[in-house]
């Protein structure tokens, strides 16, 4: 082997290992922005899946109390005494005083 083969070769060699490190670093920072994005989207999309879920049940929760004090106030003006509206409708008490307050 002269000297410029081995300069050629170890041309090369320097190349190859240049060439495997950027393409290293660039694998790796697309892979971080890829993690990232998808991380991101799977975040937003739980998140508004959770909301939708505790949305619901808070609905459901305060149409049945709202429910229960119609019935509590129709069961009142029939003449049925308080102890009994509270058992049935299990309101307390805080919640029968404010049933005429509107």
């Amino acid at each position: 082997m002269n000297i410029a083969q081995g300069i050629r070769e170890e041309g090369i060699q320097q190349g190859i290992q240049q060439g495997m490190q950027q393409g290293i670093q660039q694998g790796i920072q697309q892979g971080m922005q890829q993690g990232i994005q998808q991380g991101m989207q799977q975040g937003i999309q739980q998140g508004m899946q959770q909301g939708i879920q505790q949305g619901m049940q808070q609905g459901k929760v305060e149409g049945e109390k709202q429910a229960s004090m119609k019935i509590a106030r129709q069961m009142l003006e029939s003449g049925m005494d308080r102890q009994s509206v509270m058992k049935f409708t299990s309101l307390n008490d805080t919640e029968m005083s404010n049933l005429f307050k509107d």
